[in-house]
């Protein structure tokens, strides 16, 4: 980890010098830093796969899965792009759990604000016949 630090203090721009550091970062789960370090990698190649997975995970490991997902999906079309078949596959079975995820977050939060004391006070909504009905979405 040294090394790569060294080599980053001395003005090194490059891409893998960041991503390695920033894998040695997700291994001792120091997924913040992994976090910080993976984002410069990949603002110095948009097209690093490794990255972009590696970043997702480390979304994934601080609970942020709106980030994990999105940086999930760029590494699987840069997979596919790039013809990496296997880790696009992979990328896609994780990306479905990650959705399932959010979809059970999202649907948490709604249960939430439905059961709060707010929402509960709130007088029971009455139907108006004469008012246009909205398809169900």
């Amino acid at each position: 980890m040294e090394y790569f630090k060294v080599a980053i203090g001395k003005g090194s721009n490059s891409n893998r010098t960041y991503a390695l550091l920033g894998l040695i970062y997700f291994e001792i789960k120091n997924y913040k830093d992994a976090i910080s370090t993976l984002e410069k990698a990949i603002k110095l190649d948009p097209n690093d796969g490794e990255s972009l997975w590696n970043i997702a995970e480390s979304y994934a490991r601080v609970y942020n899965t709106q980030l994990a997902y999105k940086y999930g999906i760029q590494a699987k079309n840069v997979f596919q792009n790039n013809g990496q078949t296997q880790k696009a596959e992979k990328a896609t079975q994780y990306l479905a759990k990650i959705k399932t995820e959010i979809d059970s977050q999202d649907n948490s939060i709604v249960q939430q604000e439905i059961n709060s004391p707010i929402a509960q006070q709130a007088p029971p909504l009455q139907s108006n016949p004469s008012s246009p009905s909205l398809p169900q979405v």
